[in-house]
C-alpha cells in the first residue's frame, strides 16, 4: 500500500517545488508521510467544509492547490477558517500535500491544463519575469471577442464571465489561471503580442490600461480557470497509483452571480 511519501515524491516530480514563487508554501502541510493511503481527496482549496468532506470519505490524503497553511498559525482552534480545516485533518488523520504557483508554472498543471481546455495549440512559455506561469497559444479559427469570451465561459463552465472587448479578432491567447489581474502578469501579457488573456481578478486600473490598449480580457474567475487541473492531477495520480480511490471534492465557487 502506498504511503503519503510515495504521493509527495510523484507529486514533487510533476511540480518540483523549486518552480514555487518566493514566500509560497507547498509540500506536505499536515500529515504523517509514513501513513498507509487507500483514499485520496482532490481539490483546490482545503476549506473546513472540504476537510469534513474529506473525513466522511475516509481518505488520508488531501490534495490541494492553495495552501491549507499559507501565513504561519498563531492558533488552531475550530473557531478560526484555517484553524476549523487543520484542527478537523489532525483529528482524523488526514495528511495534506499542496501545491500552489510550483503547480501553476509546471509543465501540464494549472496553466497548460488551462490553455488545453481552451483548445489552444502551440502552447508556449511567456516572458513574465523569471515565474515562468502564463502560456501563450492559438485558438483553431479565429473569432469575434464577445464570441470568444462565451466561449470561454462554456468551455470553463462558468456561471458568466466579466470581459473587455478588444478592437480585433481573437486568434493568440495568452492565459494566467487564478489571480493573474495584477499589473504585472497584465503587462505580460499585452507584451507577448496576444489578442486576448484570459484569467481571473483583474484589478479595475489595469482593465482600463488593457482597454486603451485594444486587448481582448475575459475575466473567468479564479476557481473556474484553475479547477480543471484537478483532472490533470487525477490522470497523473491514477496512473502511478492505480489501486487507490481517487475522488475530486464537490467544492465549488462560493461566489453568486445575480443578474439583473
Amino acid at each position: 500500500m502506498p504511503k503519503v511519501s510515495d504521493f509527495l515524491d510523484v507529486l514533487e516530480g510533476f511540480a518540483p517545488s523549486f518552480l514555487r514563487m518566493q514566500g509560497d508554501n507547498v509540500g506536505l502541510l499536515v500529515g504523517d508521510p509514513a501513513r498507509e493511503v487507500r483514499r485520496v481527496m482532490l481539490t483546490l482549496d482545503i476549506t473546513p467544509a472540504v476537510a469534513q468532506e474529506a473525513a466522511e470519505a475516509g481518505a488520508e490524503l488531501v490534495v490541494s492547490h492553495h495552501p491549507v497553511i499559507f501565513r504561519p498559525l498563531s492558533s488552531v482552534t475550530p473557531q478560526s477558517y484555517n484553524g476549523a480545516a487543520v484542527t478537523t485533518l489532525l483529528e482524523h488523520r488526514i495528511a495534506a500535500i499542496c501545491m500552489h504557483t510550483n503547480l501553476d508554472a509546471a509543465a501540464g498543471g494549472v496553466n497548460d491544463t488551462l490553455a488545453r481546455v481552451l483548445g489552444l495549440s502551440q502552447v508556449e512559455l511567456v516572458d513574465d519575469g523569471g515565474a515562468g506561469i502564463l502560456r501563450r497559444g492559438v485558438l483553431p479559427q479565429e473569432m469575434p471577442p464577445a464570441d470568444f469570451a462565451a466561449y470561454v465561459g462554456q468551455r470553463l463552465y462558468c456561471r458568466g464571465v466579466r470581459y473587455l472587448e478588444g478592437t480585433r479578432p481573437v486568434r493568440v491567447v495568452t492565459v494566467c489561471g487564478g489571480a493573474g489581474g495584477g499589473q504585472e502578469d497584465a503587462m505580460a501579457a499585452l507584451a507577448s503580442g496576444c489578442d486576448a488573456y484570459v484569467t481571473a481578478e483583474v484589478k479595475y486600473p489595469v482593465s482600463l490600461e488593457l482597454d486603451h490598449a485594444g486587448l481582448t480580457v475575459v475575466d473567468a474567475g479564479h476557481f473556474h480557470t484553475e479547477n480543471p487541473v484537478l483532472e490533470s492531477l487525477r490522470a497523473l495520480l491514477s496512473a502511478r497509483f492505480p489501486g487507490v480511490s481517487l475522488t475530486v471534492s464537490a467544492h465549488d465557487d462560493p461566489m453568486k452571480f445575480l443578474l439583473f
